[in-house]
C-alpha cells in the first residue's frame, strides 16, 4: 500500500514538472536594410503572417551602429504593448544582439513595430521573433513579397565615402605691439642735479695757443676779443617700457655719469607710468656734448 502510494506521488511530481511541459520554440527572421540616419529614427512594420503568442524579440546589427528607439507588438485587437528592453537603447556597434525581455503574455501577435536609427554609416539588421505555438513569418509591409521562413542571405550595404577631415585655417601671425619715442620730461640739460656745465674761451680772430681761458677776463689778458662757450656733457642711457594699453615706449635717462643716467632713467619710467623698464638692448649708451651759451667778450 505504501509502495503503491509512492508510486503514484512520483507520477503526479512527473507530470507537473516543467520539463514536462516543455515545448520546442521556432524562430522567424526578417531582414531590414537601410536604417534611416535622420534624428529620432523611422517606424519598421512587419506583419506576421498568421497571428501568434511571441516569447521574445531580437535584433542583429549586422553593419554600422544602431539606437532602438522604442519597439512595440501590435495584438490581433490593436493594442499596442511596448518592450522595455528594446526602449531608448544605447549606441550599439555591429554584430551586437539586443534583445527583448521574455514576453509573458497569451495576447496573439499580428505585427512588430521598431523606431530605429542608424549612426556612422547606413544600418542592416536581422529581427528574430520567438514563438512556442508555431513559426513565425515575418512580411516587411513595404515589400512586395514575404521573406521566406528561414535566415534570408545578407548583402551588406555599401560602404560610406571616406572623412577628409577640413583643412585648418592657419592662425595669424600676432600683430606686433605699437612702438612710441618719449620725449624727454624734464628739462632740455637732465634734473638740475646732474647738471655738468664747461665753459671756455677762447680767440675771436687770432690763433689760439693757449687751448682756451676759463674765463673771458683770462682769454682778453692774452688777447683782444674772445668768445665763450658753454657746453653741457652727459651720458646719455636708452631704456623701453610698456605702457597700460601694451605698447612699448622707448625713452632715454641723462646724467653726467653712466650709474646716474640708469637711475635717471628709471626716473623718466616712473614719469610715464611705464611697467618692465629696462634698458633698450638695442641700443648702447653714449656720451653727449651741447652747447647751450655762447658770448663774444670785447675790449671797450
Amino acid at each position: 500500500m505504501f509502495k503503491r502510494s509512492l508510486s503514484t506521488l512520483l507520477a503526479t511530481a512527473l507530470l507537473l514538472s516543467p520539463l514536462a511541459s516543455v515545448q520546442a520554440s521556432d524562430d522567424g527572421v526578417a531582414i531590414l536594410k537601410g536604417i534611416t540616419r535622420k534624428s529620432g529614427g523611422q517606424v519598421y512594420r512587419l506583419d506576421l503572417q498568421e497571428p501568434l503568442r511571441l516569447e521574445r524579440v531580437s535584433i542583429l546589427i549586422l553593419s554600422a551602429k544602431l539606437k532602438v528607439h522604442s519597439a512595440r507588438l501590435v495584438t490581433e485587437s490593436q493594442t499596442r504593448i511596448s518592450l522595455a528592453n528594446l526602449t531608448n537603447t544605447a549606441v550599439t556597434a555591429a554584430g551586437q544582439t539586443l534583445k527583448s525581455e521574455y514576453i509573458n503574455r497569451n495576447d496573439r501577435i499580428a505585427a512588430l513595430e521598431i523606431r530605429a536609427e542608424s549612426f556612422g554609416a547606413v544600418a542592416d539588421i536581422i529581427v528574430t521573433a520567438t514563438s512556442d505555438e508555431g513559426l513565425p513569418v515575418l512580411i516587411d509591409e513595404d515589400s512586395s513579397s514575404a521573406p521566406p521562413p528561414y535566415n534570408p542571405p545578407y548583402e551588406p550595404s555599401p560602404e560610406p565615402p571616406p572623412y577628409y577631415p577640413p583643412t585648418p585655417t592657419p592662425t595669424p601671425a600676432p600683430t606686433p605691439p605699437e612702438v612710441i619715442q618719449l620725449s624727454y620730461p624734464f628739462d632740455s640739460y637732465g634734473p638740475r642735479e646732474y647738471s655738468k656745465v664747461e665753459c671756455t674761451a677762447s680767440d675771436d680772430g687770432w690763433e689760439e695757443h693757449w687751448g682756451g681761458h676759463s674765463t673771458c677776463e683770462a682769454c682778453m689778458a692774452k688777447h683782444g676779443d674772445c668768445v665763450e662757450r658753454c657746453d653741457l656733457e652727459y651720458v646719455r642711457v636708452f631704456g623701453i617700457g610698456v605702457d597700460m594699453y601694451g605698447r612699448i615706449g622707448k625713452f632715454e635717462g641723462r646724467a653726467p655719469d653712466s650709474w646716474s643716467a640708469k637711475l635717471d632713467m628709471q626716473r623718466v619710467c616712473d614719469y610715464y607710468r611705464l611697467g618692465s623698464c629696462e634698458e633698450d638692448p638695442s641700443k648702447s649708451q653714449s656720451n653727449f656734448s651741447e652747447t647751450i651759451s655762447r658770448r663774444e667778450c670785447r675790449r671797450h
